[in-house]
């Protein structure tokens, strides 16, 4: 079923993050001004998306081919997606 989370079965899934308008890292430099901004009341909001490539049958995920098709749709969203969590994240 299309949307349907694919609990049992494989899937790969990519995850990006934005705050302040850029792409948020994903280690303790990158947490440090979150928490920082959080605890002083800033504005920033940080913004997640989450892409999951799951074959809708029983078959087997060719992780190599779902990385492909993932690096893809990633790419493809950069002036999209990507254009409009960055907006989003600043907060204003």
């Amino acid at each position: 079923m299309a949307g349907a989370p694919c609990f049992g079965r494989s899937a790969l899934v990519a995850v990006a993050a934005w705050r302040d308008g850029a792409a948020a890292g994903d280690g303790l430099r990158s947490r440090a001004p979150q928490a920082l901004s959080a605890l002083r009341g800033g504005t920033a909001r940080p913004m997640l998306a989450v892409v999951e490539l799951a074959p809708e049958d029983a078959a087997a995920l060719d992780v190599v081919q779902a990385s492909r098709v993932t690096r893809g749709v990633l790419a493809a969203q950069r002036q999209g997606l990507g254009a409009v969590a960055a907006a989003r994240s600043t907060g204003s």
